[in-house]
C-alpha cells in the first residue's frame, strides 16, 4: 500500500509542475530557450526602435519558450554601443564575438519599472569591420518565456568626426526655412529635397544628395533619418539625422498655400493716417496689408527746409512731393493744408467722444486719454508746419 501511494504521489507531482493547463506558469530546467532565430539587421535598432517577438505562447499548441534571438551586427565605424532591451518578461543579452567568445551580457533588473516592463542596457566598445552577435532570451525558465521586446541601439561619436557642428542638413538647401504646401508635400518629396555635407577631421568634404540617391549613404555609412516629425501637418517641422554616431537637425515648414501676391489696391497716407497696400494672393485668394507709410503729418515737419528742392537734389524726399510731380512747392503745401483742414474737421465733428461712444475715432484722440477734445486740437494744430519766420 505504502509503495503504491509513493508511486501516485511521484505522478501526481510530475503532472502539476509540468503538464499545466495554458495560461499557468509551470517552471521547469526544460524552458529555457535553446533554438536561435538568425537575425541580420540588428543594424535597424541603430538610433530607432526595432520590434521583435519569439512568438506568443500556446502551452498545448507551441513550444515558443524555446527560442532566442542571435542577431549578426557589423558596426560601420568603431564606437561604443549601447544595446537597451525593454519587454514584459525578464531577459538577458549576452554580446559575443565572431569567434564565439562572450564580451559581455547584461540581465533585466529585479524590478519593473513604472511602466510595468524590464528595461535594461549592455554597452561595448566595437571595432569598424567586425562581426559581433548579440543573443536576446528570456530567462524566467517558464513555458510562457516568450513574447514580444524592443531594442534600442546608439552609440558614441566616432572619432573621424570631431564635432556635431562638422554636420550639415539641408531641406531645400536650406537648414531652416524651406517652405511646402500642404497640398504637394509627400514624405518621398521630403527625400528627394534632403541633402548632407560632412567635414571629416582630416579635413574632407563629403556630401549625400536625395535627388541623386534616395538611399541615405554617405562614404561608407548610412545616414540614419528619423522623420517622425515630418508628418503632412500644418506648421513647422524638424527632420533629424544620425551620422556615425553624431546628430544633426534641419527644419522646415508646411503651409496651406505659398502665396503669391499682387498689388490690389494702394492707399495713401490722410494727415493722421497712414498709407498702405492691400496684397492679394493669385492662388487661394487671401490678402494681406504692408508697406506702410508715415503719415503726412509725420513726414511733414522738415516741409520749409525742403520748399522749392526737386528730385534731382540731394535732399528732396518724395513723402513731401504729395502730387508727385518731382517738385516740392506750393502746390504740395496746398495739398498739405487740405489735409490737415480735413482731419481737424473730424475731430470737430467727434468733438467730447468718449471711448466707447460711436463717434468715437481713436485716431483723432491724440493723446489717446479716450476722450475726444481741446488737447487734441492743440496738439492737432502743432503738427502744422509753419513757415520761418526769416524765409
Amino acid at each position: 500500500m505504502k509503495k503504491r501511494l509513493a508511486v501516485l504521489f511521484a505522478v501526481l507531482t510530475v503532472l502539476t509542475s509540468v503538464v499545466l493547463p495554458c495560461g499557468m506558469n509551470a517552471a521547469a530546467a526544460n524552458y529555457f530557450p535553446t533554438t536561435p532565430i538568425e537575425f541580420e539587421n540588428l543594424n535597424l535598432a541603430l538610433f530607432s526602435q526595432l520590434d521583435l517577438t519569439t512568438g506568443t505562447n500556446n502551452f498545448n499548441q507551441n513550444d515558443n519558450w524555446k527560442y532566442y534571438y542571435r542577431c549578426s551586427f557589423t558596426p560601420q565605424y568603431s564606437a561604443a554601443y549601447t544595446v537597451t532591451v525593454s519587454s514584459r518578461k525578464k531577459m538577458k543579452t549576452e554580446l559575443y564575438d565572431a569567434a564565439g567568445s562572450l564580451v559581455s551580457a547584461s540581465y533585466a533588473p529585479e524590478e519593473l519599472n513604472a511602466e510595468n516592463r524590464y528595461v535594461f542596457s549592455n554597452t561595448a566598445y566595437l571595432e569598424k569591420g567586425k562581426t559581433y552577435f548579440y543573443e536576446f532570451s528570456y530567462t524566467s525558465g517558464y513555458f510562457n518565456s516568450c513574447g514580444p521586446f524592443s531594442v534600442w541601439m546608439t552609440s558614441t561619436a566616432a572619432e573621424e568626426i570631431p564635432q556635431d557642428d562638422y554636420l550639415h542638413l539641408y531641406v531645400n538647401g536650406e537648414k531652416q526655412g524651406a517652405v511646402y504646401e500642404l497640398s504637394s508635400f509627400s514624405p518621398q518629396q521630403l527625400l528627394q529635397d534632403l541633402s548632407m555635407k560632412v567635414v571629416y577631421a582630416n579635413g574632407k568634404l563629403y556630401e549625400w544628395k536625395g535627388s541623386e540617391s534616395l538611399i541615405p549613404y554617405l562614404n561608407g555609412c548610412d545616414i540614419i533619418l528619423d522623420l517622425s516629425d515630418c508628418a503632412a501637418e500644418i506648421g513647422v517641422h524638424t527632420v533629424t539625422a544620425h551620422y556615425m554616431g553624431r546628430e544633426v537637425t534641419a527644419q522646415f515648414e508646411i503651409v496651406n498655400c505659398i502665396h503669391r501676391y499682387e498689388t490690389e489696391s494702394v492707399t495713401a497716407p490722410t494727415w493722421l493716417e497712414p498709407g498702405y497696400i492691400v496684397y492679394r494672393c493669385s492662388k487661394c485668394s487671401g490678402s494681406v496689408t504692408g508697406d506702410f507709410t508715415n503719415t503726412v503729418a509725420q513726414s511733414s515737419g522738415d516741409f520749409f527746409d525742403l520748399y522749392n528742392t526737386c528730385e534731382t537734389d540731394e535732399n528732396y524726399q518724395a513723402e513731401n512731393d504729395l502730387n508727385h510731380d518731382g517738385y516740392i512747392n506750393a502746390r504740395d503745401y496746398s495739398m498739405m493744408l487740405k489735409m490737415y483742414q480735413q482731419a481737424e474737421k473730424a475731430m470737430l465733428s467727434a468733438y467730447n467722444a468718449k471711448r466707447g461712444d460711436s463717434d468715437y475715432v481713436s485716431v483723432l484722440d491724440m493723446n489717446a486719454d479716450g476722450y475726444i477734445n481741446a488737447r487734441d486740437i492743440s496738439m492737432l494744430s502743432r503738427t502744422m508746419p509753419q513757415p520761418d519766420s526769416n524765409s
